[in-house]
C-alpha cells in the first residue's frame, strides 16, 4: 500500500512558491512606480540650459600689421668734449639742464691767454698809430713807401696774433651749438680736464625725433611716406603706452646678410618729447591693403581638431531662449580684446563670455541683448 507523506511536503513547497512570487510581485510594483515617479519628474524639469554673455560682430577695415623693436634717435645730438687741456674755471649748466644756443657750459682757464691777448691789443693800437703818423707823412714826402708798408704789414701781424689767441680761448671755452638739455656729467671749478676728455651730450629740441627699425625683406619693401605706429616698450603691469603717428624718411641702401632685413627710418612729430634718444619702442608697420572684416570679443573664439569657430545665437522655436550653433571662422589678426573674422555678419548674436561652456544645440535661455555692434 503506497505512503500519503510526501502529498504535505508539495504543498509546503507551493505554498512558499506562491509567497515568494507575492513578495517579488510587490517589489516590482513598488520600483515601477519609483521609477515613473523618477520619470515624471524629470520631465516635470526644465530643459538644461547654460547663461552667457553676447556680442555683435562689428565691421571693420581690418589692416594687417607687424611688430617690431626699433631704436629712438636724435636728430641733433653731439658728444661735447675738451680740444684742450686746463683747469676747470666756471661750469655754468647743471646736469641734466636745458641750454640755449652758444650758452657757455664749461669754462677753461683762459687767464694767461687774456693777458697775451690784452698785450696784443696793446701793440695793435700802437701800431695803428704809427702807421697812420706813416700815411700822413707820406702825403709830405717825408716817409718812402717801404715804411709805410712795414707799418702796415706790422698791423697785419698783430691782428693775425690777436685772432690766434682769441681761437684758443674759444677752444677754451665749451659752447651749446644748439638748444637742447645736456646729459649727466660730473664737473666742478678747480678739476683739471685733459684734452679730448668727453664732456656731456647734448641732445637738441626741434620738434621730432627718428626712430630706427628693420623690417624682414621677405615683407617686401616699405615705400617712403607709409604710415607707421609708435609705442614705449613697457611691462604689462604699466598697461600700454600711447601710439604716436609716424612717417617713413628713408630706407637703407642695402640688406642685412646676417638678418636678412631692411632698415628704416621714421619720423614722429607730435608727441616727440615723450622720445628719449636710445629708447626702445614697438613700431607697428602696416602690411598690404586693409579688408574688411568682422570684430568679435577674443572670449568667443573656440578651436578643436576642426578648426576655429564661435557659437551664433539663434531664436529657439518653442520660444524657451537660444539655441547655440557652431559657426566655423577664420582669424586674421588680434588686437587688445578683439580679434578679426570672417564669415559672421552685423545681425549675429555671438556668445561671448562663457562659450566654452557650450555646445551645439544647447539651450542658451538668459541671453542679455546689446546694441548692434556692441560689446
Amino acid at each position: 500500500m503506497p505512503s500519503s507523506k510526501p502529498l504535505p511536503n508539495v504543498a509546503r513547497w507551493l505554498l512558499t512558491i506562491v509567497v515568494c512570487l507575492c513578495v517579488v510581485g510587490v517589489l516590482a510594483f513598488v520600483k515601477v512606480a519609483e521609477i515613473q515617479g523618477v520619470i515624471a519628474a524629470a520631465a516635470a524639469q526644465p530643459e538644461y540650459s547654460e547663461t552667457v554673455e553676447t556680442a555683435r560682430p562689428l565691421p571693420v577695415e581690418f589692416q594687417p600689421r607687424i611688430d617690431t623693436l626699433g631704436v629712438v634717435v636724435a636728430p641733433l645730438q653731439v658728444t661735447l668734449r675738451s680740444e684742450m687741456a686746463g683747469y676747470i674755471t666756471a661750469v655754468n649748466a647743471a646736469a641734466g639742464a636745458q641750454v640755449t644756443k652758444g650758452q657757455v657750459i664749461l669754462q677753461l682757464d683762459t687767464s694767461e691767454q687774456r693777458a697775451t691777448l690784452a698785450s696784443a691789443r696793446a701793440r695793435l693800437a700802437l701800431a695803428k698809430s704809427v702807421l697812420q703818423r706813416d700815411l700822413d707823412l707820406q702825403k709830405s714826402s717825408f716817409v718812402s713807401e717801404d715804411k709805410v708798408d712795414r707799418s702796415r704789414a706790422e698791423v697785419d701781424v698783430i691782428e693775425a696774433e690777436i685772432d690766434g689767441i682769441e681761437s684758443v680761448i674759444n677752444r677754451r671755452t665749451i659752447k651749446a651749438p644748439f638748444e637742447g638739455m645736456i646729459g649727466i656729467h660730473r664737473f666742478e671749478p678747480g678739476q683739471y680736464l685733459d684734452n679730448n676728455s668727453e664732456i656731456t651730450t647734448l641732445v637738441g629740441d626741434n620738434g621730432q625725433m627718428w626712430v630706427d627699425f628693420n623690417l624682414p625683406q621677405f615683407y617686401g619693401e616699405l615705400a617712403a611716406g607709409s604710415r607707421v605706429e609708435v609705442s614705449v616698450v613697457r611691462t604689462e603691469a604699466l598697461g600700454a603706452s600711447a601710439k604716436l603717428a609716424a612717417e617713413v624718411i628713408a630706407g637703407d641702401a642695402t640688406i642685412n646678410a646676417a638678418a636678412r632685413s631692411r632698415r628704416y627710418r621714421a619720423v614722429v612729430g607730435e608727441g616727440s618729447r615723450q622720445l628719449l634718444d636710445n629708447m626702445s619702442v614697438t613700431v607697428e608697420v602696416p602690411l598690404g591693403l586693409a579688408s574688411p572684416l568682422m570684430a568679435v570679443p577674443s572670449l568667443a573664439m573656440r578651436s578643436d581638431t576642426e578648426g576655429e569657430f564661435v557659437f551664433v545665437l539663434d531664436r529657439d522655436a518653442g520660444g524657451a531662449g537660444f539655441r547655440a550653433r557652431r559657426q566655423a571662422v577664420t582669424s586674421y589678426g588680434q588686437q587688445g580684446e578683439q580679434t578679426y573674422v570672417d564669415t559672421l555678419t552685423p545681425n549675429d548674436l555671438v556668445a561671448a563670455a562663457g562659450a566654452f561652456k557650450l555646445s551645439a544645440g544647447l539651450l542658451v535661455k538668459t541671453v542679455a541683448l546689446p546694441a548692434a555692434g556692441a560689446q
